[in-house]
C-alpha cells in the first residue's frame, strides 16, 4: 500500500502525539480495570447487562433489560468504529500499548488511545471524513 505525502505527514504527527501519551493512556486502562472488578462486585453474578441497568438485573423490567441490550450494542460499534479509525491512521504501529505493537491492531478492550488523541483527531482528520461521507451520500454511493 502506498501513502500519500498527507497520510505520511499525519500518521507520524499522530506517533508524535500518542508517544508522549503512555503513562496517561496506561493510568485510564488501570482505572478502567478498577471500574470493570467494581461493576462484576455490585452486580454479584457479573451479568454483562449489569453495567447499563441502575437496578439489579434480577429486578430490571423487559423494558429495561431491552433499552440495556441497545446500549451495549450501540457502545460495541462505537468501539468498533473507533478501532478501525485508529486501524486505519496505522497508529497501533506507534501505541504506547505492547500487545497492540505486536498485533499490529487495536487490542485495547476501550480503544484508550482514541480518546487520547480525540483533540488532534477533531480538528485535522473526523472534519474531511464528515464531508467525504456526506459527498459519498449526495453522490448515491453509499
Amino acid at each position: 500500500m502506498t501513502k500519500t505525502p498527507a497520510r505520511a505527514a499525519g500518521a507520524e504527527t499522530m506517533a508524535r502525539a500518542l508517544v508522549g501519551q503512555k503513562r496517561a493512556l496506561e493510568q485510564k486502562e488501570r482505572a478502567m480495570a478498577r471500574t470493570r472488578k467494581t461493576d462484576k462486585a455490585v452486580s454479584g453474578d457479573g451479568h454483562p447487562l449489569q453495567r447499563y441497568l441502575a437496578v439489579p438485573v434480577a429486578e430490571a423490567t423487559e423494558a429495561q433489560l431491552a433499552f440495556a441490550e441497545k446500549l451495549r450494542e450501540h457502545e460495541a460499534h462505537r468501539l468498533s468504529l473507533h478501532r478501525r479509525i485508529m486501524e486505519w491512521l496505522e497508529t497501533p504501529k506507534v501505541c504506547p500499548r505492547r500487545a497492540c505493537r505486536r498485533a499490529g491492531k487495536c487490542t485495547s478492550p476501550t480503544v484508550v488511545c482514541y480518546e487520547a488523541a480525540l483533540p488532534w483527531l477533531q480538528e485535522h482528520i473526523l472534519p474531511d471524513l464528515r464531508a467525504a461521507i456526506l459527498a459519498r451520500r449526495g453522490r448515491g454511493d453509499a
